[in-house]
């Protein structure tokens, strides 16, 4: 119901029905019947309306916020039966889908609460209500509260009464056993007395711990005792490091404060916050001297969903493996956090940050990774994705949601210096032409069009060999879909990067062997040599239908510079390719000399249907390949971009707009002159300037799109 104020009530109208019902009707709420509406009951009050607890409301509250959200219920078609084994067995939907105007944290609880298994969504209305107080505090939505708010827990009695009954009934059975077993014994039976002295647990008080105190930087950081344990400071000389004085005030955690029915229960920490040293007390927040220690508290503090980084500048970071579970690590407002991890400290092919959750969200934190290990050691990913699922059956893989927004990552060559702000070196000394606009440009490095053709030849001996680097990887056994016969929906990651900058020598995703996933970019940039996918092939002997093989990718307003889109490569232990749906709207593409967009590379042939291209309004320049097909090595088929896309792959593909020359200002990246780390969204302002009269601008990112510095938001 809406107010004449425009508020929004729930009214549950269940008890105004009439008490006379249709036998056939199932949509009832009335005594021995099955519980509730079909389009927002749960799973378990489906099979067993006795089943139904405090989660199952939750569940329905679930659905009807997503109804208030797009206008329907979760699964509007089908029958009464077609829609109970949706709601137990169909994917849950998602908003996104219908308005993708809806902030990703609220998807994000929307899809918790309607999760299918009763233990992935919330356990109980405080926990709903401190992610609603979470995601308003996010949002600047002003929910009226201070900071003395306290939520009160909520008992319901008979549902205590009922399940204290038959404990009650084993209690009174087990006391008269032991009274006749005592009144049965001799009084003489020699028996040895337990020894009563046993370890006294006693509770301290939480004290203030002074930054510095004994304790390495990246020691597990808790509540032991009162006081943090083995809480470092930053690595020394890092710029924004711990400070050295002030106190960090830390609660003791009181999700589980529960004294009695009407007993309140102070709000749970679910927020710590790296970098500052004091804070004001605030519900649900805890303040915290490292990440490392913060990640090492958020896995053993079931609670902790949120980690805000307070700081300006780069911090020295040890790998990190994250919590199993959803966790976010964000920018606090105003703030501008940098991490930097150093591939010296990562095992060879490992990663700086594993992600074994399923749902993880990183905003407005920008991540450095610094090769400076030996050149023939195979550079780390930043992320990696891990999915085992051990001992889990397919129904039990929840949803998998992945976000990278508002943030600069970037992969330094070994020697390279951390690029500042306007794209300079940092201790370098640029030209007095250089200094005057903070930028090199084509002309005062000496780079000249080969040939005064107005295309680039690349200049291979200058651009580094070997394997590159990847923002993002997933990893998943090669017989994980051995084991997932008769099948009809398997849940894959769902990844979103937007108003992203990726740059460096690096992928933006790497999934090697293949797996399925969805991939949704918009209004990033990213500047490398590498193609931003490079996928693997799956077995041929997976027991899934090829149409569950599918992975979609989708680009919306992106711009990619140097390197190809997709490299697909099957190899004799995964020969089959996998489905791919790729659609591109709005996307600029500006690759390297004979770079190829889309290229797979098979060892058998295979039906072009593996492939399906579709978008509208893209820019090409320098005319490389669209689409090459591969047969071991030797090509099979190829599309040009100005080539007819009628009966091929293509063919759902409005045909590119072309554009011979690249711009000026993308120019030195192109030919290698210029460290693709050094690329910033100015160049993209100027290229922009620098196009040709008829070509669309909105093509391509903007630079207002790209993460800014603190100092300009």
């Amino acid at each position: 119901m809406i107010t004449p104020d425009h508020r929004a009530k729930l009214v549950d109208m269940g008890l105004a029905r009439m008490h006379r019902l249709d036998r056939n009707q199932a949509e009832l709420t009335a005594s021995d019947m099955t519980l509730g509406t079909f389009d927002y009951i749960s799973p378990e009050q489906a099979h067993d309306p006795r089943a139904a607890d405090t989660r199952s409301d939750l569940y329905s509250l679930g659905c009807t916020f997503y109804f208030m959200l797009t206008g329907e219920p979760p699964y509007p078609d089908g029958t009464m039966l077609q829609k109970v084994l949706a709601h137990r067995e169909a994917p849950r939907p998602d908003p996104h889908d219908i308005r993708p105007d809806v902030p990703v944290s609220i998807v994000r609880i929307i899809q918790k609460l309607t999760a299918a298994d009763v233990q992935r969504r919330y356990q109980t209305p405080n926990e709903l209500l401190a992610e609603l107080l979470l995601a308003a505090a996010e949002l600047k939505i002003d929910v009226g509260l201070n900071e003395s708010y306290i939520i009160e827990a909520s008992v319901d009695r008979r549902d205590w009464f009922d399940r204290l009954v038959p404990w009650a009934a084993v209690a009174v059975l087990l006391v008269g056993t032991l009274l006749a077993i005592e009144w049965a014994l001799p009084e003489s039976t020699d028996y040895a007395e337990p020894d009563p002295s046993y370890r006294q647990v006693e509770t301290s008080t939480a004290r203030p711990i002074v930054p510095g105190e004994s304790g390495s930087a990246g020691a597990a950081s808790g509540v032991e005792g009162g006081s943090i344990a083995g809480a470092g400071t930053a690595s020394s000389g890092a710029a924004g490091s711990a400070p050295t004085g002030g106190t960090l005030p830390m609660p003791i955690p009181s999700a589980d404060r529960t004294k009695g029915a009407d007993s309140p229960m102070v709000l749970p920490i679910t927020t710590l916050v790296v970098g500052e040293t004091t804070m004001p007390a605030t519900p649900g927040l805890s303040p915290i001297a490292t990440l490392e220690g913060a990640v090492e508290r958020a896995r053993r503090e079931t609670s902790i969903r949120e980690i805000q980084l307070a700081f300006d500048g780069t911090r020295d970071v040890r790998p990190l493996v994250l919590p199993p579970r959803g966790l976010r690590i964000i920018a606090a407002s105003g703030r501008r956090p940098a991490l930097r991890f150093r591939a010296s400290q990562v095992e060879p092919g490992g990663c700086a940050v594993v992600i074994a959750g399923d749902e993880f969200a990183i905003r407005g934190v920008d991540l450095e990774l610094q090769l400076d290990g030996p050149a023939n050691r195979e550079p780390p990913s930043l992320f990696r994705i891990e999915q085992t699922y051990t001992g889990r059956t397919w129904t039990e893989i929840p949803i998998q949601e992945f976000e990278f927004a508002e943030g600069k990552f970037t992969v330094l060559a070994t020697g390279a210096t951390s690029p500042t702000t306007n794209g300079s070196a940092v201790g370098a000394a640029p030209s007095s032409a250089a200094a005057a606009t903070g930028r090199t440009n084509a002309t005062e490095t000496g780079t000249t069009m080969p040939n005064g053709s107005g295309s680039l030849a690349p200049i291979v001996a200058s651009l580094p060999s070997g394997p590159a680097a990847s923002l993002i990887e997933i990893r998943r056994p090669e017989t994980f879909f051995l084991k997932l016969d008769n099948v009809d929906v398997v849940q894959y990651p769902r990844i979103t990067v937007s108003r992203s900058l990726i740059r460096g020598r690096l992928h933006l995703l790497r999934a090697l062997p293949g797996t399925p996933f969805g991939l949704q970019c918009q209004q990033s940039a990213f500047a490398s040599s590498e193609t931003a996918l490079l996928l693997g092939g799956i077995r041929g002997d997976a027991l899934l239908p090829d149409e569950l093989l599918r992975t979609d990718v989708e680009l919306r307003q992106v711009t990619l510079l140097g390197g190809g889109l997709i490299d697909l490569r099957a190899d004799e232990s995964t020969p089959a390719p996998l489905l791919l749906h790729l659609a591109t709207d709005r996307c600029w593409f500006v690759p390297t000399t004979g770079t190829v967009l889309v290229r797979h590379r098979l060892l058998t042939t295979v039906d072009d249907d593996h492939l399906a291209w579709d978008g509208a309004g893209n820019l090409v320049t320098g005319r490389p390949l669209l689409w090459q097909r591969e047969i071991g090595m030797q090509p099979d088929r190829m599309v040009e971009p100005g080539a007819s896309l009628f009966a091929t792959s293509l063919a759902s593909l409005e045909r590119p707009q072309l554009l011979d020359e690249p711009p000026a200002a993308l120019r030195p990246f192109l030919s290698g002159s210029t460290g693709w780390e050094r690329f910033e969204g100015s160049d993209l302002a100027t290229a922009a300037g620098q196009l040709p009269t008829g070509v669309p601008r909105r093509a391509g990112v903007l630079a207002d799109d790209l993460p800014r510095p603190a100092a300009m938001r």
